[in-house]
């Protein structure tokens, strides 16, 4: 029965229509339990995400065909360029004007990059340059570019926290690692995948697999993916992690393409 309600709450979500963005759906502040009841019990949430990350491969098979750890990707195709263009037009996304977010609920999501701290995006070794960064002490995702954060957003992540060790956890690791081409995502509307496990990872004899970046919530009979602060206000993911907004995925996968390779730092 479980199984049934979530595929449906799955399927309501891929096909009803951007106008009806769940302004109209019930919260998730409501329906925690019956939401903690279908989508947290068990180990059926992690076999379906990682059946979903299985059956999706880039178009140059980049990131999912890698051996592991994952290595620096190749430089990107022309074609790899069109497959994100397509991702980013074809998905299911609830963009803020089509959710009709206000200036609060935007803001809300965001981190001021005038308050941004800049030793972020700066290292010993010099600046920072084509990497994002994950900061626990902000819980804040930053894209740093020559040494200057240019774009900060809020974030939620796995429900135990960090350092992941095995699979089904519910942890996000914590170290370097590259992403692959972010892709279409039935659950999540655009999926970037992170390249977890690292040399590090596999030395240590860490599992687990289809961690990635991702958009909020998108269940429409619990939540919906304009329910900026439903997806924010708690840790809720399996291990990955998760913007606020779909507008703040879109614009990560748009500057990765313009900075690739790119690599997630994860700093606890």
């Amino acid at each position: 029965m479980k199984f049934q309600l979530l595929a449906l709450a799955v399927l309501a979500c891929v096909v009803v229509p951007a106008k009806s963005h769940a302004r109209d759906f019930v919260s998730l502040e409501t329906h925690e339990a019956e939401f903690r009841n279908l989508v947290w019990e068990g180990d059926r949430w992690e076999e379906m995400v990682e059946r979903e990350a299985e059956m999706h491969l880039d178009e140059a098979e980049i990131y999912l065909n890698w051996k592991k750890p994952y290595p620096k990707p190749p430089n990107l195709s022309s074609s790899d360029i069109r497959s994100v263009e397509r991702a980013l037009k074809s998905s299911d996304l609830a963009t803020d004007s089509s959710c009709r977010l206000s200036r609060d609920e935007i803001a809300s999501s965001e981190i001021v990059l005038s308050r941004v701290d800049r030793n972020i995006c700066q290292t010993s070794a010099g600046p920072r340059h084509q990497q994002i960064v994950w900061l626990g002490a902000t819980q804040g995702l930053y894209a740093c570019e020559n040494g200057v954060p240019v774009m900060a957003m809020r974030t939620s992540i796995g429900t135990n926290g960090l350092y992941k060790e095995k699979e089904g956890d519910r942890k996000n690791p914590v170290g370097n690692y590259w992403l692959g081409l972010p892709r279409v995502s039935e659950r999540f509307g655009i999926f970037i995948p992170v390249g977890y496990p690292n040399a590090a990872d596999v030395k240590a004899g860490r599992t687990g697999s289809a961690i990635g970046i991702h958009g909020p919530l998108r269940y429409g009979i619990f939540a919906s993916p304009c329910a900026v602060e439903s997806s924010l206000s708690r840790n809720w993911t399996a291990g990955c992690t998760a913007t606020g907004r779909d507008t703040q995925v879109i614009n990560l996968s748009k500057w990765m393409v313009k900075n690739w390779p790119v690599q997630l730092i994860v700093v606890p």
